[in-house]
């Protein structure tokens, strides 16, 4: 009875995939690593301020609809992992009194926003050859952020030092935007990519008056489970 119930299994297995590829469906895991950015509009009256690329990365799931030898249509379901960094340089403090404004000192201070999202990009694929070029949108739906803070100078002539560390970040629940890409294929399992995202929405919560927006930039390799092309 148990041999019966396997040979059973096993064919329902190998019409399962016979009809997966006779619908010219391929699935596959995708993992990539690169940098992202969050841009910022936060107004600052002094000093030097910078916002610098992080290390960023992708990992999850595909599926691809082929259509005749060159065109597809890809779905996919990532798990992504965006960071930022921002810093301010030599920015002065004032405080105000009866006699007008009044430096008290001046700090650099550097923040990391650490963000991860659930992805899910729509692409249109064609291919030249080994080559392939795809375009299409990115949803990305929120699921937590954290943020890092560090500050240190000179205030009221003591010098001064922050540090700390704010879990459970609010952003807003979902980014969209753009995401264009271009890969080769290395064989019938496997071919490397190179993608670029660029959010529009603004991420920050509504009640707050300056935007963020994401961007990341990501290489990587995907393998394909069933792909015989």
């Amino acid at each position: 009875m148990k041999i019966q119930v396997k040979l059973c299994l096993a064919a329902l297995l190998v019409l399962a995939v016979n009809s997966i590829q006779s619908q010219n469906l391929v699935f596959g895991a995708s993992a990539n690593l690169g940098l992202s950015k969050i841009t910022s509009n936060f107004p600052i009256t002094s000093g030097e301020r910078s916002i610098d690329f992080a290390i960023s990365g992708n990992l999850g799931l595909f599926m691809e609809k082929q259509f005749g030898n060159n065109s597809s249509i890809i779905v996919e379901a990532l798990w992504v992992q965006i960071q930022g960094k921002e810093s301010t340089d030599n920015r002065v403090l004032t405080n105000f009194t009866s006699q007008g404004p009044e430096v008290i000192g001046s700090i650099s201070d550097r923040e990391r926003l650490h963000s991860s999202y659930l992805g899910i990009p729509i692409y249109y694929r064609h291919k030249f050859g080994k080559i392939g070029i795809r375009g299409g949108v990115q949803t990305m739906l929120f699921l937590f952020a954290s943020l890092d803070f560090e500050a240190s100078g000179v205030v009221n002539n003591e010098p001064y030092q922050e540090k700390n560390k704010t879990d459970n970040v609010e952003l807003d629940g979902i980014d969209f935007g753009p995401k264009l890409g271009l890969d080769y294929q290395l064989n019938s399992s496997f071919r490397i990519r190179a993608d670029y995202f660029y959010g529009i929405i603004d991420i920050t919560p509504g009640i707050v008056s300056w935007e963020r927006k994401n961007r990341q930039i990501s290489v990587g390799l995907d393998y394909s489970f069933n792909n015989k092309n």
